[in-house]
C-alpha cells in the first residue's frame, strides 16, 4: 500500500540508519503498513544499503552487521514476521541487490534467529522473553500489548500488564544494548493513556511521530528528522494535511470504512487506536458516572441560553455550540443544544430560534471571544438579556470549576431516546482536555458557573434575611 503515511515512516527509519534519530516512537492506526515496513523490509535494507555513517566502522557507509531485536507481544506472532523478513532476503529480487555483501550463516538461519556471516542477526522474541546475552544495535517493539490484556481485563489487571511492559522496556531491555549507539524504536497503536508509548512520550527523549486516521489542527504532528551541529533542528518533518477531518489513506481506509470501525471499536476505542489520543478510561475530568438524565423537563428555576461562538463557517473551522440550561438550586438541567458550523448571522439565527422555543429565556450569555462580540452586537438592539462573559481563567480551569457539581449529581442531561445528540455530548466531556472539540464543554463551564453566581447570590440574600429575624 502506497501513501504519503508510508512515505512517513520511511524517512523517519532512514534518519535512524543515518545515525540522525537515536530513539523513535510511530504512532499509527491499525493497518497502516507499519509492522511491514518496519520489520520485514527494513532489517532487509538496512544490510545492503550505504547510507549508515562513515566511521572506522562502516568506511564506505554498508553495514551488513547491524543486530536487531523485534519484540512483540506474543512470541509466535513474532516469528511469523521474523519469517517474512528471511523470506525477502532469500528471493532471488533481493539477492540481485545486494551484490554479495553477505551471506546466510547456516548454523544460525532459523525462524526465530537469522545471521548473516559478517556478524548480523535478526531475532523475534516476545514482550519479557529470553534473549540472554543478545544486544542488538536496534531495540525495536511492535504492539507491545494485546489490546485484550488492557481494554478487556479488570483496572487491577490492566495496570499490572501496563507496569510489567514500562519494566521489561525501561529496565530489562536498556540494560541489552550493543554500545551507546543502539537504537530504541517503537511502533504501536495507542490502547490506553498510560500504555507504553503514553509512558514514554510523558518521559521525553524520543522523536514521536503520530498520524491519525483523521487529520485534526488541533493536535499537529511536527518531527526533528536532523539536528545541525549545535542540536538546532535542521530538517523537519510535518503533518501534509491541512483540511480538518482529513482522512490518512482514502484508497485504503474510506469514510464508511472509518465509521464502521468508529462503532466497532466506540468513540474511546476509536479516540486511541485510530486517532492516537487515548482519554482515560471512565473519563479524565469528568468521570462517566457523573452524567445523570431527567426525566420531566423542569417547569420553573432560572433559564439561560449560553453560547461558545467561532470565527468561520469553514469545514475546518470549531463547532459553535449553542445551549439552553435551567438552573433549580442546587441542580443545573441542561435543556436543548445547537451545534453546528456557523457564521455571525446562523448564529444570529439559532439563538431567536432557541428563545422562540424557550420563552421563559432569561439571559443570552455569548463568550467574549471569536464572533462573540459580534453577535451580541448585532441581537442586543431587538432581544434583550444578551451578554458577553469574559474567557478569563483558560478553559481547564473554567471546566475544572463546572465538574463539581457534575461530581455532586447535580448536572442533569436530556434523556438520550429524546435527545440522542447526548451521546456526543457526554464523550466530548469524557475525553476533554484531550478530545479533538472542547465547544460543549467550553459552553456548559460558561453556563453553570453563571448560573452558580445567581445561586450564591440568592443564598446570601436568604443568609442576611435570616439574620433579621425573617423566617425564609
Amino acid at each position: 500500500m502506497e501513501g504519503w503515511h508510508v512515505d512517513a515512516i520511511v524517512e523517519h527509519l532512514e534518519a535512524v540508519t543515518r545515525g540522525d534519530i537515536r530513539h523513535l516512537l510511530i504512532n499509527v492506526p491499525p493497518g497502516s503498513t507499519k509492522t511491514l515496513t518496519v520489520q520485514i523490509l527494513w532489517p532487509a535494507w538496512e544490510w545492503i544499503c550505504n547510507q549508515h555513517p562513515r566511521n572506522e566502522r562502516s568506511p564506505d557507509g554498508f553495514r551488513p552487521d547491524v543486530k536487531y531485536m523485534f519484540a512483540t507481544y506474543e512470541a509466535d506472532l513474532a516469528r511469523q514476521k521474523s519469517l517474512k523478513c528471511r523470506e525477502l532476503m532469500e528471493s532471488a529480487w533481493y539477492q540481485a541487490l545486494f551484490e554479495e555483501r553477505w551471506q546466510p550463516n547456516p548454523a544460525q538461519w532459523g525462524a526465530g534467529l537469522f545471521a548473516n556471516d559478517k556478524g548480523g542477526w535478526r531475532l523475534a522474541t516476545s514482550v519479557g522473553g529470553k534473549a540472554t546475552g543478545m544486544h542488538p544495535d536496534r531495540q525495536v517493539f511492535d504492539d507491545p500489548i494485546k489490546p485484550q490484556d488492557v481494554l478487556g481485563g479488570t483496572k487491577g489487571k490492566t495496570k499490572i500488564v501496563l507496569e510489567n511492559v514500562w519494566t521489561w522496556w525501561t529496565q530489562t531491555m536498556s540494560t541489552r544494548k550493543a554500545d551507546e549507539h543502539t537504537a530504541r524504536i517503537g511502533i504501536m497503536q495507542r490502547i490506553h493513556e498510560s500504555d507504553l508509548a503514553g509512558r514514554i512520550i510523558k518521559e521525553g527523549g524520543y522523536e514521536v511521530l503520530r498520524i491519525p486516521m483523521h487529520f485534526e489542527s488541533k493536535f499537529p504532528c511536527r518531527t526533528v528528522l536532523r539536528r545541525d551541529a549545535q542540536g538546532e533542528p535542521e530538517k523537519i518533518w510535518e503533518d501534509p494535511r491541512s483540511e480538518e477531518g482529513e482522512l490518512m489513506c482514502p484508497a485504503r481506509f474510506s469514510v464508511d470504512e472509518c465509521a464502521q470501525r468508529k462503532k466497532d471499536l466506540g468513540p474511546q476505542g476509536y479516540a486511541a487506536q485510530e486517532q492516537q489520543r487515548p482519554a482515560p478510561a471512565g473519563g479524565a475530568l469528568y468521570k462517566a458516572h457523573y452524567f445523570k438524565h431527567w426525566r420531566v423537563r423542569p417547569l420553573g428555576g432560572t433559564w439561560i441560553i449560553v453560547g461558545d461562538c467561532t470565527f468561520k463557517q469553514l469545514d475546518t473551522s470549531d463547532y459553535v455550540a449553542l445551549q439552553v440550561w435551567c438552573a433549580q438550586a442546587p441542580d443545573f438541567f441542561l435543556i436543548d443544544q445547537i451545534r453546528e458550523r456557523m457564521d455571525v448571522l446562523e448564529t444570529c439565527e439559532a439563538i431567536i430560534t432557541l428563545r422562540s422555543r424557550y420563552p421563559q429565556v432569561g439571559a443570552t450569555i455569548i463568550e467574549d471571544a471569536a464572533n462573540g462580540p459580534a453577535v451580541v452586537q448585532i441581537m442586543q438592539r431587538t432581544v434583550p438579556g444578551m451578554e458577553l462573559v469574559p474567557t478569563g481563567g483558560g478553559k481547564y480551569a473554567r471546566a475544572h470549576a463546572s465538574s463539581v457539581p457534575h461530581a455532586s449529581g447535580n448536572v442533569y442531561l436530556p434523556p438520550l431516546e429524546r435527545a440522542p445528540w447526548v451521546q456526543d455530548y457526554i464523550e466530548e466531556h469524557l475525553s476533554f482536555p484531550v478530545g479533538a472539540y472542547d465547544d460543549c464543554v467550553d459552553a456548559q463551564s460558561h453556563a453553570i458557573m453563571k448560573l452558580s453566581q445567581g445561586m450564591m447570590d440568592y443564598e446570601k440574600m436568604l443568609e442576611t434575611m435570616r439574620g433579621l429575624g425573617v423566617e425564609v
